[in-house]
């Protein structure tokens, strides 16, 4: 079993590492909350996207807020 402070240190190396915003789809997935898959099917066009998704990807994702 895992203990608490190498939770804790793993927690806190992701959020350091996250600090510029997610840099991957993974990371993206991550921080939207949502399945990778999901997330992979939307971009792509096979899966409608909600308005909900967009809005927080362009939260995660401030330097695509003109685009």
């Amino acid at each position: 079993m895992t203990d608490l402070a190498t939770v804790k240190a793993a927690l806190a190396a992701r959020r350091k590492a996250q600090a510029q915003g997610p840099r991957s789809i993974s990371d993206l997935a991550s921080a939207l909350g949502v399945r990778l898959s999901t997330l992979h099917l939307q971009l792509n066009g096979r899966r409608p996207m909600p308005a909900e998704t967009v809005a927080a990807i362009r939260r995660a994702l401030p330097e695509i807020q003109d685009v």
